[in-house]
């Protein structure tokens, strides 16, 4: 009975992944649809005043860094002569160093 059980709970986990996969998915789709219809004319609508997207930019980078994607611009010089470290946390708690 045991290890029906545990191959539920691993049906359930692998259930939950998949799920949260598509959740996120859909919203980085959703968030890069409503930012590109602020850079789109309609004609029929006449003049339209671009929108502020500053919420939904922050949702659509936030949903892509649960992707391992950084949306980030690259800075060239950081102000630190190059003494500086990225420190990356990942969860669980897994201290990565970039050199």
């Amino acid at each position: 009975m045991e290890e029906n059980e545990k191959n539920k709970d691993e049906d359930h986990e692998a259930q939950f992944l998949l799920i949260s996969t598509f959740v996120r998915l859909g919203v980085v789709l959703w968030a890069g649809f409503i930012i590109s219809l602020n850079y789109i004319t309609f004609p029929f609508l006449g003049p339209q005043q671009p929108k502020d997207t500053s919420f939904i930019t922050f949702l659509f980078g936030s949903a892509l860094a649960t992707f391992g994607i950084d949306a980030k611009k690259k800075e060239k010089d950081n102000g630190h002569g190059g003494n500086c470290q990225k420190v990356i946390i990942e969860t669980p708690i897994k201290i990565v160093r970039n050199d």
